[in-house]
């Protein structure tokens, strides 16, 4: 069986020793949001396989798939932190 070629797409990412990940530069909209009763709004960083993103709070914008994905699981394991936090503290 012969092997077939891949031609890496636009969407893909190609890193200079080869590598492609199918998918890699797929953009995905994302908005972080600002937390209640805070002045200060500190923005959120997010670093996935060499890509870094650095993210205002309450604003949205297109980031990676990757780094969407990280801030994303981040935001709800903070959020289910949170829940556990003030249950355990009214209880």
């Amino acid at each position: 069986m012969a092997k077939t070629k891949y031609t890496p797409k636009a969407t893909d990412k190609v890193y200079a020793d080869g590598t492609v990940i199918i998918g890699g530069n797929r953009k995905e909209k994302i908005t972080v949001p600002k937390l209640p009763g805070e002045k200060y709004q500190v923005p959120v960083f997010a670093s996935v396989d060499g890509q870094t993103a650095l993210i205002e709070r309450g604003t949205t914008i297109s980031v990676s798939k990757p780094i969407a994905k990280a801030v994303k699981d981040s935001l709800l394991r903070s959020e289910k932190a949170s829940e556990y936090y003030y249950e355990k503290s009214n209880g």
